[in-house]
């Protein structure tokens, strides 16, 4: 009996333990304030296509011409939590930005998830090298995946 006492406890205290876990940027903050966040507002509204601008060549060297593209991918399902939305802005052929169009926020467990997911997945989206190959929030598995997936969309609709 003892011992299922200390077994009970002991497990209690570790998945309390865990469930309180908060992870640290470590120094290095993917943004630096969590309410500047794009996409606020909730909106499912699909933004399609792409826009280009660019600027003009002044000197007619490669060097000084800057393309710049951006393109919005898909809004996929979180889940069933709401739709996840990315738009890329591409310039000379690199992403450059990554931002929330949509993001599930309709509950306050969402919106503590997803205040904290969204600014990693964008800074993942720049390291990735023009990729939707990213690594994800642990914990925001549902959001995680559908910004993957619109993020290849995106990616795909930039040409890249």
């Amino acid at each position: 009996m003892k011992r299922a006492l200390f077994i009970g406890s002991g497990t209690i205290a570790g998945v309390a333990a865990v469930l309180a876990y908060a992870p640290t940027n470590f120094g290095s903050s993917p943004q630096s304030s969590p309410s500047a966040l794009p996409g606020t507002g909730g909106s499912t509204t699909p933004v399609t296509g792409t826009t280009s601008t660019s600027t003009p060549n002044q000197t007619k060297t490669p060097a000084a011409s800057t393309a710049s593209k951006t393109a919005t991918g898909r809004s996929y399902s979180a889940c069933g939590y709401g739709n996840v939305q990315v738009r890329i802005t591409v310039v000379n052929g690199v992403v450059t930005r990554a931002a929330a169009v949509s993001y599930p926020n309709g509950d306050p467990r969402s919106q503590f998830i997803n205040k904290q997911a969204i600014p990693w997945l964008q800074q993942q989206t720049l390291t990735a090298k023009n990729s939707s190959k990213i690594s994800g929030v642990g914990g925001a598995t549902c959001t995680s995946g559908a910004w993957t997936s619109s993020l290849q969309s995106a990616l795909t609709t930039a040409g890249l």
